[in-house]
Order: C-alpha cells, then sequence, then structure tokens
C-alpha cells in the first residue's frame, strides 16, 4: 500500500508510518523492523504528528485518532468535524488545531477532546481552498492554503480570528510549511521555497528548490529536508 506519511520520535527510537492501508505501522529505528501497528483507523492516513505525550493520525474521513506516546495505547478519538482529508495537527497550551481540505481550521479541548469552534467563523475570515499545514509561533497560529496564502491568527481570543493575512505568498499552491526558529519556510507546488520572517512578515529568500511540486519539508536536527515529485530529496543547511 502507499505510504503517505511519516514521523520520527527520537525518544523512544521509533519511526511510524501510516498510508492506504488503514494502519500506522510501528518501527524500531535501530533494527528497522516493524515491531507493532497502531490499528482502527477507517480511511486512508493522511498525516501523523508525535506532539508532547501524544500521537494524532488522521485520516481522508475527517477522523483523527490520539495515542498515548509511550505505551502507544489509544487515548481518544476526537468527533468528525471535518469533511474530507485532515492535514495537520497542533497543540496551544489547552488547545488541539486542525486543518483540512474543507477549507477549515478547528479547535479543540486537549483534555477532553471536545471540540470548541471553527477559527475566523464568528469573526474575521477563513482561507478559500483546502488548509495545508499549521505552524504555532509564541501565541499566533501561521495556516498555509492551497489558496496560495498565509494567515495569522491570535490564539489569546476566545473566538479566534485571523489578524494578518500575506495574500498570493507564492505563485502555486503552498503544499508544505514549517518554522525553524523566528523563520517560517513555505513550498510551492512549482518547486520553490520562501522564507519569511515570523514576526514582520516579511518575505527573506526565494529559492528555486526543485524542478516540480514539493511534497514535504522536514526539519532534520540543523538541516531542512525537502522531497518533490522531480524524484529528488534536498539537504538544506
Amino acid at each position: 500500500a502507499n505510504v503517505y506519511t511519516l514521523a520520527v520520535d527520537k525518544q523512544y527510537n521509533r519511526l511510524f508510518s501510516g498510508g492506504w492501508d488503514l494502519l500506522v505501522r510501528v518501527w524500531d529505528l535501530t533494527s528497522l523492523e516493524e515491531i507493532r501497528s497502531l490499528k482502527g483507523h477507517n480511511n486512508n492516513l493522511s498525516a501523523v504528528r508525535i506532539i508532547g505525550d501524544r500521537i494524532y493520525s488522521a485520516e481522508w474521513s475527517g477522523c483523527v485518532h490520539v495515542w498515548d506516546r509511550k505505551t502507544l495505547k489509544k487515548l481518544d478519538s476526537l468527533s468528525v468535524e471535518h469533511v474530507g482529508a485532515v492535514y495537520d495537527v497542533v497543540e496551544h497550551g489547552k488547545y488541539i488545531y486542525t486543518c483540512g481540505q474543507d477549507k477549515s481550521i478547528k479547535n479543540w479541548a486537549r483534555d477532553t477532546f471536545n471540540f470548541r469552534d471553527t477559527l475566523g467563523e464568528i469573526k474575521g475570515t477563513q482561507h478559500n481552498d483546502w488548509v495545508t499545514a499549521l505552524v504555532v509561533h509564541g501565541d499566533r497560529l501561521f495556516s498555509s492554503s492551497r489558496d496560495k496564502s498565509i494567515k495569522v491568527w491570535d490564539l489569546t481570543k476566545r473566538h479566534i480570528f485571523d489578524i494578518h493575512t500575506i495574500e498570493n505568498a507564492h505563485e502555486a499552491i503552498i503544499t508544505s510549511m514549517k518554522k525553524k526558529g523566528n523563520y517560517l519556510i513555505t513550498a510551492d507546488g512549482k518547486g520553490f521555497i520562501k522564507i519569511w520572517h515570523c514576526d514582520s512578515y516579511q518575505l527573506l529568500d526565494t529559492i528555486q528548490a526543485h524542478k516540480l511540486w514539493i511534497n514535504s519539508i522536514r526539519l532534520v536536527g540543523d538541516y531542512i529536508v525537502t522531497t518533490s515529485r522531480d524524484k529528488s530529496v534536498k539537504i538544506w543547511v
């Protein structure tokens, strides 16, 4: 089956892979052998995220499952509020944030797993296409989208709204986004990477990293790793 998402857990020396076989497979990084699989998914896996003491596995159906990072026991599942795939999960304080194919970002209570609301629904604006990635920086949340924009959200408000939007941040669909220190790194469907300052929102650099669509950005130690449909993997310092 196709493998769609990976996550590395250095603390417990594990690699997690999720794909189209409805499983999150767990691998020992020393022996490279599969040691376990997390079952109970009803659709293809779209994301696996390791955050604090938890692992989140998201499906194309909009469902997100929560697992204990150490024991790998299932803790709960978030109610299905998204329509379509969930592409990213992040935490900030007492809350969980998810984004996906339905153009929305949703907010959950971390302790009870109860759904709270949709960002920008009461005040502010929302994205006009799939939301592809989320990044937390201080009390702000950055979101990237296929609508080519980057939005910034104020996480201190009860009803969270966008406080800044970088329209047409890329000429193509924004496919991936990561944060390194005070810098935001975004990638697009034409092979470009852009670097932004998290506080001023200013564009600092643009790099033609690949010839085709960039699938993902990963931070590995001091390095930035990009993968692309041009069949290459590149490492940046």
